[in-house]
């Protein structure tokens, strides 16, 4: 068929295209978050995953949960699977960004710098001021 052929070519060519989860010397592992619940009930699975791969699609690895839907007692429940979490890391997976908190609350991670704007804690009146004399 068509398929063949196109392989066929590909060799010819001299490219080799490699399959999506096929390589892994060159994978690029990603700790990351997959929704699940339902609508406005959010829950999620913290996974190690291809990067490539789709947010709720494939995984290598769960590695804990998260559910941001304060319960009765009035927090938020993790789950999270340290020594698996440990090995990821020390093999090179990034943690996404909202992971990365989650990790740096548990203690595993260091924790991350504050978000500081880029003028606060100075007055538009002080600014205005600044400009004026720029």
């Amino acid at each position: 068929g068509h398929k063949e052929r196109d392989k066929e070519r590909e060799r010819e060519r001299g490219r080799v295209r490699a399959p999506f989860f096929g390589s892994e010397a060159s994978m690029v592992v990603r700790l990351r978050m997959a929704r699940f619940g339902r609508y406005k009930f959010p829950f999620y699975r913290i996974y190690a995953a291809d990067a490539r791969a789709p947010r709720d699609g494939k995984h290598l690895e769960n590695l804990g949960h998260f559910d941001p839907v304060p319960q009765k007692d009035g927090n938020k429940h993790v789950g999270l699977h340290m020594e698996r979490i440990k090995y990821w890391l020390s093999v090179g997976a990034q943690p996404s960004k909202p992971v990365a908190k989650i990790l740096a609350a548990a203690g595993i991670l260091p924790p991350l710098p504050p978000k500081k704007h880029a003028n606060q804690g100075v007055s538009k009146k002080a600014l205005k001021e600044a400009a004026e004399e720029a």
